[in-house]
């Protein structure tokens, strides 16, 4: 992440970019950090680690923070918890705003304006205890909490099952009326065949009479 919120996602292997993501995560970079305009390499002139850039910037903290909506999906097993822990989102933190970004396709999902200027990493804990997990923000003056909500789709998902429920129960009457007039058709046609039958029996009958 650089100062004007645009995130690069690599791949480690290939090498590759995968995605870039535009957000408003923005920040103030260091006063000193000048760099070369052909290479892109920091100037002597800047600050050589994580300590001097904090100094010259403030109490700011940009940071990206690895985000799970519900958790460890693994439980305790350590063999999971090492080898097959992944994250959905990171959340891009700046100066004044912060981003959720999908970790597969570089997605801003959300963005959100911060109370006050981050100084510590985002704190990922279930402080209700509701099974989603909440977003606490270290600041100066406090702690404030972003609590997540699960239901934060159910209306669309209500009104979808709402949506099919009719359509199954309209497709269920559709082929009942269906079958009902194909078992009516075929019982007239029975009928028709039957009484056909019977009249040419007749005519049979009359016409054997009448040559006898």
């Amino acid at each position: 992440m650089i100062d004007t919120g645009l995130l690069t996602c690599v791949d480690p292997l290939r090498r590759r970019v995968r995605w870039r993501a535009q957000t408003i995560a923005e920040f103030d970079p260091p006063s000193g950090a000048v760099t070369d305009g052909e290479t892109g390499n920091k100037t002597p002139d800047a600050p050589e680690n994580e300590e001097d850039q904090k100094d010259q910037r403030g109490d700011a903290y940009p940071h990206l923070t690895p985000y799970r909506p519900f958790g460890d999906r693994h439980g305790d097993n350590p063999i999971f918890a090492r080898y097959a822990r992944s994250y959905d989102y990171v959340i891009a933190v700046g100066q004044r705003h912060a981003s959720v970004v999908g970790v597969r396709d570089g997605k801003v999902h959300q963005s959100i304006e911060l109370p006050c200027t981050p100084i510590a990493p985002l704190l990922i804990e279930d402080i209700n205890n509701d099974g989603v997990m909440d977003v606490i923000v270290t600041c100066k003056t406090g702690l404030y909490v972003y609590a997540g909500d699960m239901n934060g789709g159910a209306p669309q998902s209500v009104a979808v099952l709402i949506l099919l429920v009719f359509f199954l129960v309209g497709l269920l009457f559709l082929v009942r009326e269906v079958t009902v007039i194909t078992k009516v058709e075929e019982a007239v046609d029975e009928t028709e065949r039957a009484e056909a039958a019977r009249l040419r029996d007749m005519e049979r009958r009359a016409f054997k009479r009448a040559t006898d």
